[in-house]
């Protein structure tokens, strides 16, 4: 085999097959990339509730609020005499902000991508959501006292949005059960039982 003949028939082969390993080896590196962002999102310390700090913090935030008269297990919105007794007294205070800074760091991972927002929903949105909408006089008036809109930005953001979506998938969960019942009805005037209720 001459040199010609060579460069003629073996070189374009060998070119192909290089050519095809460089792109497979793309794609595996591509895939591999993927898998690694799904992974470092799910495996964000802040997908899931840290039982001790949360459990500290909220047993503070329960203790020093209900020594100065308010039981935040009986309310579902503190008035604006209650944050300004929460504002005045400086233990109250620091263990609101202490609460409401740990779930706003929990809102600020899920809005940059950092936490998996499905999981993240799932695991956080009751207590977010629950938090807003109890703090919310406290936020409103630290944030006039302060002179700065974006304190606990990402805590409203996050609880307005997982608010939102928990009204829609109620919704939905409401028009599928309404379908079942109506299916049913027809099964049962029509003598039949359904084989599967879904």
């Amino acid at each position: 085999m001459t040199l010609q003949e060579f460069s003629r028939d073996v070189v374009p082969i060998a070119q192909l097959v290089l050519t095809l390993a460089g792109l497979v080896s793309l794609f595996l590196l591509w895939n591999q990339m993927r898998q690694t962002t799904l992974w470092n999102r799910l495996s964000c310390p802040l997908n899931f509730i840290d039982t001790e700090l949360s459990g500290r913090l909220e047993a503070e935030l329960l203790r020093t609020t209900t020594a100065i008269g308010i039981d935040l297990t009986k309310i579902d919105c503190l008035t604006d005499e209650q944050s300004s007794g929460i504002c005045s007294n400086p233990d109250a205070r620091l263990a609101v902000k202490n609460y409401l800074t740990y779930l706003e760091n929990v809102c600020a991972a899920v809005q940059v991508g950092a936490a998996e927002p499905d999981l993240a929903y799932h695991v956080h949105s009751v207590r977010v959501e629950e938090a807003w909408t109890v703090f919310k006089p406290f936020v409103t008036q630290l944030r006039k006292s302060q002179d700065d809109d974006d304190i606990y930005r990402e805590l409203s953001k996050t609880a307005v949005q997982w608010s939102a979506r928990e009204k829609k998938e109620r919704e939905a969960r409401r028009v599928q059960l309404e379908a079942e019942r109506k299916r049913l009805e027809v099964e049962q005037e029509k003598g039949g039982v359904p084989k599967k209720v879904t």
